[in-house]
C-alpha cells in the first residue's frame, strides 16, 4: 500500500512540476525581452537561479564540516542533468539536418516525461 501512495505522490508531483514550468515560462520570456537577452543568455540566467539552492547547501555544509551532503548533492544533480543537457544540445545543433519539428518533438520527449505518456 505505501508503494501505491508514493506512486500517486510521484505522478501528482510530475503534473505540478509541469504546471509550474508552464506558469513560469511566460514571465521569464517577458524578463528576457525587457532586458534584451538572447535565448542562450536567458537559459544561463535560469540555470544560475536553479543552482542557487545547491550553492547555498554546499556552502553551508562545507562551513559546518559536513562535506558528504555537498558531494551527494553534486553527484545527485549532475547524474540527471548532464545527460539531459548533452542530449538536448545534440538535437538542437542538428536542427537543419533533422528538421525543426522532429528536433522539437524529440526535445519535448526527453525533457518532459509526461509528453511521452500523453501521446
Amino acid at each position: 500500500m505505501p508503494l501505491l501512495i508514493w506512486a500517486g505522490v510521484l505522478v501528482i508531483g510530475a503534473f505540478v512540476a509541469h504546471w509550474g514550468a508552464d506558469k513560469l515560462s511566460a514571465p521569464l520570456k517577458k524578463v528576457r525581452r525587457q532586458w534584451g537577452l538572447t535565448a542562450v543568455a536567458g537559459g544561463a540566467l535560469v540555470g544560475i537561479a536553479a543552482a542557487g539552492s545547491e550553492i547555498g547547501i554546499n556552502t553551508i555544509s562545507a562551513y559546518r564540516g559536513v562535506s558528504d551532503i555537498g558531494l551527494g548533492m553534486m553527484l545527485g544533480s549532475n547524474i540527471v542533468s548532464v545527460p539531459l543537457i548533452v542530449t538536448t544540445a545534440y538535437f538542437v545543433s542538428r536542427t537543419e539536418s533533422l528538421g525543426a519539428e522532429t528536433v522539437r518533438m524529440t526535445i519535448v520527449a526527453v525533457m518532459d516525461p509526461l509528453a511521452s505518456l500523453t501521446g
